[in-house]
């Protein structure tokens, strides 16, 4: 977060004592709490409430995450990492307000199944250098399989505005071989879709046309695929996979002439 948000500053104390200082004025009512759930909300700067402003994004996005793991059981474990449990650790920060005294926090995180394996963007990068090499006709079996996962999540009313390669992982090892006949087998859920910080589920009370609507703006699929079978033809060669529209077609923005 502070990567995107403050040039990449890491955190200090003096930044940590502005901090708490904006939320002892906040308590006290000298100054409003800021609107951070506003869309046009903007904060910037190196003061207490740029700093409240970066917690309360930190807490939404792992709410996201949180919510999207528990509400997709069944692709736990096969397509998206399967969630071990919520936890909670203290961070104690000694001589953290201007009266030097001592403040203690509690993070939330989750704890998750490791995925042994690459990004996609590792994957294609690298396929050409691949030792013992891999036909291409694997590599456009992964491709496909990681739109199709991508789309399967929708099936669960499901949108995440952060689809992209480096956002999808990719099980090693992914083929098995016969040694009978020598022939090659993509194993089962080869692709892993991580990261839920950006995504949110169908309101209770949405329409379609405004679900469809978003849906479409997204275009979760496009994002991965479009994406991807460009980076294929840079580093593999064009032709090798072709990313099919139907998918994006899944969900179409129908614009009002009006």
């Amino acid at each position: 977060m502070r990567n995107n948000f403050d040039d990449g500053n890491q955190w200090s104390l003096d930044k940590e004592r502005k901090y708490r200082r904006y939320l002892n004025d906040v308590a006290t009512s000298a100054v409003p709490y800021g609107d951070f759930d506003c869309q046009l909300f903007f904060c910037e700067g190196e003061d207490g409430e740029f700093e409240e402003w970066l917690r309360h994004s930190v807490e939404k996005v792992y709410r996201s995450e949180r919510d999207t793991y528990e509400r997709l059981p069944l692709l736990q474990g096969k397509i998206i990492p399967r969630l071990r449990g919520v936890v909670k650790y203290e961070v104690t920060v000694p001589d953290a307000c201007d009266d030097g005294s001592t403040v203690t926090e509690t993070i939330p995180g989750l704890l998750l199944e490791y995925v042994s394996g690459s990004t996609l963007r590792q994957l294609v990068m690298t396929w050409t250098a691949r030792d013992p090499p891999l036909p291409n006709t694997v590599l456009a079996t992964l491709c496909e399989e990681v739109v199709k996962a991508v789309d399967r999540l929708s099936d669960f009313d499901l949108l995440n505005r952060d689809v992209r390669i480096d956002n999808i992982m990719i099980r090693e090892p992914f083929v098995t071989s016969s040694s009978s006949v020598g022939e090659l087998t993509i194993v089962d859920n080869p692709v892993v879709v991580i990261d839920f910080g950006l995504c949110r589920f169908r309101g209770e009370n949405e329409d379609e046309a405004s679900w469809v609507k978003s849906k479409a703006v997204a275009d979760e699929t496009g994002a991965a695929g479009v994406v991807l079978q460009r980076l294929v033809e840079d580093f593999v060669g064009r032709g090798v996979w072709v990313y099919s529209r139907v998918y994006s077609e899944r969900y179409v923005l129908v614009l009002d002439d009006d």
